[in-house]
């Protein structure tokens, strides 16, 4: 499975952006994220999101993955 490709842009007023740019499609813009720290932590959550839902990787290791290694 191909990834898409996340990258911070600067917009106007000091604000950024996160553009997602799919294999299959033209690229989108997620704006007006205060600072850059703030649009990457964001693109690090929605990796981890896209990681835990993929069904080629097995069950028990998404269980692990998404509560910590915790049980129950």
């Amino acid at each position: 499975m191909v990834d898409s490709v996340y990258r911070v842009v600067p917009q106007m007023g000091g604000l950024f952006a996160v553009e997602i740019t799919r294999p299959t499609g033209r690229p989108r813009l997620i704006p007006d994220f205060r600072d850059e720290r703030e649009a990457e932590a964001w693109i690090i959550q929605i990796r981890r999101l896209h990681r835990s839902m993929d069904p080629t990787i097995p069950t028990e290791y998404r269980e692990r993955s998404t509560n910590g290694g915790k049980h129950g």
